[in-house]
């Protein structure tokens, strides 16, 4: 199962998850019974049980939608590598930011806050963000930046501290999302955007 089936909710359990998503997101995990959920979906607690052993399973379902759908979405980094020829510097290191499906971007967001939240008192959670969230700059940012650098399409940068804090910055901004100071992926966009002015292009 993927994030666009647990968007679609056309079976029950696409439901279950769905309702696990948003409530486990706005009030918190441990908050969240599995009655919660059943009533949230309006199935009885024992048809909830024939499709999830517990909440531990449930989080850990959209944990793996979230890893399959994060490894769809990988940059290619050959078309990325050529793009860093010829365009702008700042546009290269924006196309991979593009590439989630809008459509399935909230639900997505939401499942990293259910982990951000959990990193201080769930294993599980903390190997989650790191590999979904902290690691996942390093494999495409360290190229690119490390090929316009030859090219000297840009300025020398420390290009490891530059992604620790872009790493960082959406560690940040994702645990804001579960908070009362969420903010939009647009206000996330414009930090990221000021993040990268870092990056001084060479005009070549």
């Amino acid at each position: 199962m993927d994030i666009s089936d647990i968007q679609r909710q056309n079976c029950t359990k696409e439901k279950i998850l769905y309702a696990a998503a948003m409530m486990y997101s706005k009030q918190g995990y441990e908050k969240i019974s599995m009655r919660d959920l059943a009533d949230a979906v309006g199935i009885r607690v024992s048809s909830l049980y024939n499709h999830f052993e517990s909440k531990e399973d449930i989080l850990y379902a959209l944990y793996s939608a979230y890893s399959v759908e994060r490894q769809r979405s990988k940059p290619n980094m050959d078309d990325l590598l050529r793009l860093a020829e010829t365009a702008p510097p700042r546009e290269v290191l924006w196309r991979p930011t593009h590439n989630i499906d809008p459509g399935v971007a909230n639900i997505m967001d939401r499942i990293m806050a259910i982990a951000t939240h959990r990193v201080a008192t769930g294993a599980d959670s903390a190997l989650f963000v790191k590999n979904n969230l902290l690691d996942i700059w390093l494999p495409f940012l360290k190229p690119l930046l490390t090929r316009m650098t030859e090219l000297g399409k840009i300025e020398p940068v420390d290009i490891d501290t530059f992604i620790y804090l872009v790493s960082v910055y959406s560690f940040g901004a994702t645990a804001l999302n579960n908070s009362n100071m969420e903010i939009s992926r647009e206000e996330w966009a414009k930090g990221y955007a000021m993040l990268c002015t870092l990056i001084r292009p060479t005009g070549k």
